[in-house]
């Protein structure tokens, strides 16, 4: 885990990125770790969500 993450809390800070989560629902942002392509993994999953029609997203 500390390879990937770090060893202490600058290790960790120097992995983060933001990754902007639901730019059209939430259009929030949130630090992730890019280590192994995590950060670009989750904007592709973020921006194929974004495609989908608002209808998914509404809860009766």
């Amino acid at each position: 885990m500390k390879k990937i993450y770090g060893n202490n809390s600058g290790e960790v800070a120097k992995n983060l990125v933001k990754v902007r989560w639901l730019k059209k629902r939430l259009n929030t942002t949130m630090m992730v770790n890019k280590m192994n392509g995590a950060a670009e993994s989750l904007q592709k999953i973020s921006d194929e969500l974004d495609k989908l029609p608002e209808k998914i997203f509404k809860i009766s």
